[in-house]
């Protein structure tokens, strides 16, 4: 049985080194054109080696990479990377703990994001309300089950989503009355899927810096 499945376990190492291969060069080429420097890669590889700080986040963007099969992430770590390096570090804080968000995001869970960013069938209502009381109201709130029917997947999952975005602290929940707590999205969570957003659209998008 070893000897058959040799050249299986060959053919599926080669294909993990490949698709690593191909994750890197998507990352690679994305904080490139984000850095602004396209025309001097080997600046680009110098100012990572000589930033000890560029060179650990650059560390966890490739192991961050590594375990994702999703191109747009993929393209918004490379982003991440890039604006790093075109403000010479001085945003690493900010590059960090978008890194480590990234790490643990999922594919679901920015679409739960995207969901909440909307406004739910009810939002002028809130926003009247809001109005009347003469209370800020930051975002439209969204039950548990209107991000459920917004979603493409299997019922009870849409808890599951919030949660890990209010983890992060992506989303929110509210204290209300009388019902289950709602979500709304958290400024962070908006910055955040800007970034998601111009990794799609690319480095014409939108500043690198300011993402």
């Amino acid at each position: 049985v070893g000897a058959a499945a040799a050249p299986l376990a060959a053919e599926f190492i080669q294909r993990m080194l490949a698709e690593w291969q191909r994750k890197a060069s998507v990352v690679a080429e994305t904080a490139l054109s984000w850095s602004g420097m396209q025309d001097d890669p080997e600046g680009f590889v110098r100012s990572l080696s000589d930033d000890p700080r560029l060179t650990a986040l650059a560390q966890r963007i490739a192991f961050a990479a590594n375990v994702t099969g999703n191109d747009q992430k993929l393209r918004a770590l490379g982003q991440i990377l890039g604006g790093a390096i075109k403000a010479r570090g001085d945003r690493l804080d900010e590059a960090e703990v978008l890194t480590s968000v990234f790490t643990d995001i999922g594919s679901a869970e920015v679409l739960a994001l995207e969901v909440l960013a909307g406004d739910p069938q009810n939002a002028e209502q809130q926003r009247q309300a809001a109005k009347v009381t003469d209370q800020p109201h930051p975002a439209p709130l969204w039950t548990v089950e209107e991000v459920q029917d917004a979603l493409p997947m299997d019922p009870g999952f849409a808890q599951a989503c919030l949660s890990v975005l209010a983890r992060y602290g992506l989303a929110e929940a509210v204290n209300t009355y009388g019902q289950i707590q709602p979500y709304r999205i958290t400024e962070f969570g908006r910055g955040f899927l800007n970034v998601v957003q111009a990794a799609a659209e690319g480095p014409g998008s939108a500043p690198a810096a300011d993402n």
